[in-house]
């Protein structure tokens, strides 16, 4: 799971790099600022919203999901035509990016014990960080060599690399059941 968490990460790490290029090549460096409050505002909202919703589908089938979304929305930015277009993209990539964390911190809850709960947590939101610092170090790179395009790209990339590692591995995640209450049930719920 830490694994997926650091590559989706990696993946949207890319974005204030690419961002800012992107206002520069479009002579509005202030704009970049907007565009990245789009995304925050996303966030926000598709946290709140995802918070408030029942979910069908175990924790493995949710990172795979929303990764892939983060992915399809860091594939969009690379070839959003202006600004606005590219913060209604960020937008939606903020929306599927802040639920991914709810998912991991859920898990991370619930597989860690009340003795090592806080350091699990804490590995969790360094591998975030840790992947954001990496995509941003390698964005950077992307944009100057071959502008933002590029850095979008190589970010949707990782991210959809690591969704389909969360899908493939989905039945590693113990809390991959569906909601108590639904008839079915998994190998870890029959023990």
């Amino acid at each position: 799971m830490l694994v997926v968490l650091l590559g989706v990460a990696a993946g949207a790490g890319v974005i204030d790099v690419a961002v800012a290029a992107r206002a520069v090549d479009h002579a509005e460096p202030a704009a970049a600022g907007y565009v990245l409050a789009a995304g925050a505002l996303g966030s926000v909202v598709g946290g709140l919203i995802w918070g408030h919703v029942a979910h069908r589908v175990g924790a493995g089938w949710q990172l795979a999901g929303l990764g892939g979304l983060v992915a399809a929305t860091l594939a969009a930015g690379s070839v959003a035509p202006n600004l606005p277009a590219l913060a209604a993209v960020l937008a939606v990539n903020g929306a599927a990016l802040s639920p991914l964390l709810v998912v991991v911190y859920v898990v991370v809850d619930t597989v860690a014990d009340t003795s090592n709960r806080t350091l699990v947590t804490t590995w969790a939101n360094t591998t975030f960080n840790a992947g954001v610092a990496a995509g941003a170090a390698v964005g950077g790179l992307l944009v100057a060599s071959y502008g933002p395009a590029s850095a979008f790209l190589i970010g949707a990339g990782t991210a959809a690399t690591a969704a389909a590692g969360a899908g493939a591995v989905r039945r590693l995640v113990t809390t991959d059941r569906p909601p108590s209450g639904t008839a079915e049930t998994t190998t870890a719920d029959s023990r």
